[in-house]
Order: C-alpha cells, then sequence, then structure tokens
C-alpha cells in the first residue's frame, strides 16, 4: 500500500513525495506493486523501499550470454556508436566500467587499444569476463566502495544503464569522479525520465522496469552532482544511436507486455512485437527526437583540476 509519506531527497535534500507505484510488468516475477517517489525540486524519481530479495528478480537470462568468442565479436560490434564517444572525448587508454555485464563494451574497447578494467556483481558474468573478455575483474554489488579503497586512476569511467540499478548511485558517481585522472571523462547512460514515451505510458513504461530500476534521474540533477564532485557535464544526447535503439525497445516492450504471459515470450509474440516497436518508434520520431524527449540518455563528464568530491561523499 502506498506510505503517503514524505521523504527528503538523496540528491538535493528536497521534499519528496508519492509519485506512482509500478508492478513488474516487464518480467512479471511477482504480483507485488513498488511505490516510486519523485522529489519537488530536481525531478530524481527512485523506488521507495526496495526489496530485501531484489536478487531474486535478476533471473538467469537477464544478462545475454555469448555462446562463444566469435557470438562477443558480433555482439561487441553493435556497441560500436559507445566506443566512438569514448574515443572522441577520451585523452587516455585506462578504462573503468562499472556494470559491465558478459563484457560485450569492456571486449570491444580491450580490442580497440584500452586497459580494461570492470566492477560487476554477478558471478557468472565474472568468470566470463576473465575467461572470455580477459579484463580486470572486480566482484562486487558495492561499486562505490570498490572505488573508496582503491587507489587506481582512470582516463574513462562508463556507466552503460547500470546506475539505474545500484542502491548507491549518488555515492558511486561521486567515487568514479574521483577515481578519475584530472581531464578523465565519466560517462553514464540511463533511462530519461523527461521522455515523451514516459509522459504517455507512465508507471507502465519499460523503462521504469519495477524493481531492478531503482533511479530515473533528470539529467541536470546527475550534472548538479557531478559538477560538486569536480565534474562539469561537456555533451549529452537522447537522440544518438543509442538513445534511438531504447526508443525502439520502449515501444516493442509495452507492446508485449499487453500480452498473456502464456504468449509473450513465443516467438511470434517476440517478432511481432519488435516489428510493431519499430514501426511506432518511426512514426513518433518527430516527438521523440525533440531535445531531451527520448527514452534514454548519454551524458559525458569531464573532471576539473582540482574536483573535491570528498566534499559530498
Amino acid at each position: 500500500m502506498p506510505s503517503h509519506a514524505e521523504t527528503l531527497c538523496e540528491a538535493c535534500g528536497g521534499t519528496c513525495r508519492p509519485f506512482f507505484c509500478a508492478g513488474d510488468v516487464n518480467r512479471r516475477i511477482s504480483n507485488d506493486l513498488f511505490e516510486y517517489f519523485r522529489c519537488a525540486a530536481c525531478g530524481v524519481v527512485f523506488l521507495k523501499d526496495p526489496p530485501a530479495d531484489l536478487g531474486r528478480y535478476y533471473q538467469s537470462d537477464y544478462l545475454a550470454k555469448p555462446g562463444s568468442p566469435g557470438d562477443l565479436e558480433r555482439i561487441g560490434r553493435r556497441m560500436q556508436p559507445k566506443l566512438d564517444i569514448v574515443r572522441e572525448f577520451a585523452h587516455g587508454d585506462r578504462l573503468l566500467e562499472i556494470g559491465p555485464g558478459m563484457g560485450t563494451f569492456a571486449w570491444l574497447a580491450k580490442s580497440a587499444g584500452f586497459a580494461v578494467d570492470v566492477i560487476e556483481q554477478d558471478e557468472e558474468a565474472c568468470r566470463f569476463l576473465e575467461s572470455a573478455v580477459h579484463v580486470g575483474v572486480t566482484r562486487s554489488s558495492s561499486p562505490e566502495q570498490v572505488l573508496a579503497a582503491s587507489n587506481r586512476k582512470y582516463d574513462v569511467v562508463t556507466l552503460w544503464h547500470s546506475i539505474e540499478h545500484l542502491p548507491a548511485a549518488w555515492r558511486t558517481l561521486t567515487q568514479a569522479i574521483r577515481a578519475l585522472n584530472e581531464g578523465g571523462i565519466m560517462i553514464v547512460a540511463t533511462p530519461n525520465p523527461s521522455a515523451w514515451q514516459f509522459q504517455h505510458l507512465g508507471a507502465k513504461w519499460p523503462h521504469v522496469d519495477a524493481p531492478r530500476h531503482l533511479w530515473l534521474i533528470p539529467v541536470n540533477a546527475m550534472r548538479r552532482h557531478a559538477e560538486q564532485a569536480g565534474a562539469d557535464l561537456i555533451w549529452s544526447t537522447t537522440d544518438d544511436p543509442e538513445g534511438r535503439s531504447w526508443n525502439q525497445f520502449g515501444w516493442s516492450q509495452s507492446l508485449r507486455n499487453l500480452l498473456p504471459t502464456a504468449y509473450r515470450n513465443s516467438l511470434v509474440a517476440r517478432v511481432a512485437s519488435r516489428a510493431a516497436g519499430f514501426v511506432t518508434a518511426l512514426a513518433v520520431r518527430p516527438w521523440e527526437s525533440k531535445e531531451f524527449r527520448g527514452s534514454a540518455y548519454t551524458a559525458v563528464f569531464r573532471k576539473r583540476a582540482g574536483g573535491n568530491p570528498e566534499a559530498i561523499a
């Protein structure tokens, strides 16, 4: 049941109130409802009380698992637009990825000459990252603690759709900036709570993904936090190839979620929903292509000389 209580925002200290309740419409692991709050000051949306057994909502098929090095290369090549962003803004080759999953981007970055470390919590993924991707692996569900305890410095830290899963999201961002060399970059990609889709689909928006997504963070809230931690926003968009793919996913998944559980995972349902999502995304592109109306954004932050992240750690 909704609590109707107010609480304070971790990002800005503003007043947060109940915003909506959402079920697990994407995977239907339970019939529970999860209460999300919204900060009246900065617009951050967050899951008020994540379930204690959150791990059970990540089933074994949650991470795409390449079956061979050839599959890793094939899937990894789809990450080329991400690598292009890194190459455009990075000044060095030491790269840390937080939440790499099975390591498709980590593989691509390593193949491009970057020295790659990763922090990942999934045990099977960590084994694959070590044995097939051959990067430096730290297994942890608390990247903020790993970073706080380490003196390693990086030229690039990436969080490709991982920040929304982390209970300590704000501390992770702070520590990620602390781990950068001066002039280093942090790249964050995450669902966009200003999205046109969110306005129309509300609690049933697939990118809410209750209860796995704990945060929907407006880019300006992340910008303010990063500035306090010693980094400046230098580039952001919702209309890059990555953002457009998440638009299509949102429509495809929302249509698939309308189907009965017995049919939604069939091959016919998957193919039909993808096709319908593609057509829908094309039809509404005039609205979703407007500035920061897409379903997900990518933001690049550069660490200033003399930044002091400890001030808000």
